[in-house]
């Protein structure tokens, strides 16, 4: 009911999947727009196996945009969040949908590059702009 209501969706590989029902990609973001996306940026780092993370944005008409950033060499809990958070100031402050996810993705970028280890988990993003 909510992926109509969708400006941009921002899954990884594995939850498009799941929120489609789909083991292929392609019918996956394919699924996903039937049921309504405006447009999805596809992320990579879950499935990202070399030195560098791909990111996808998909938007209708068959158009997309691919973006590659270095891996960074943890883990991190909150960096969908801030990417996703980066996505929707972004399209708020109206910039275009390329120009904002862009932006967004180099924000979250350093916000992983500066990330703090509190103990023994996950890093976290030092979000500082």
């Amino acid at each position: 009911n909510l992926l109509p209501m969708t400006n941009l969706l921002t899954p990884n590989r594995a939850e498009a999947r799941r929120l489609s029902g789909q083991l292929s990609l392609a019918k996956a973001i394919a699924n996903l727009f039937t049921h309504g996306c405006q447009s999805i940026l596809l992320t990579g780092a879950d499935e990202s196996h070399d030195s560098q993370v791909l990111n996808n944005l998909y938007e209708p008409n068959d158009q997309h945009t691919d973006f590659s950033w270095e891996k960074l060499p943890h883990q991190y809990h909150g960096s969908g969040c801030t990417l996703a958070s980066a996505c929707a100031c972004g399209i708020a402050q109206g910039k275009s949908l390329v120009e904002a996810v862009k932006s967004a993705q180099n924000f979250t970028y350093q916000s992983l590059q500066a990330a703090e280890q509190p103990g023994s988990g996950q890093h976290l993003p030092h979000r500082t702009q």
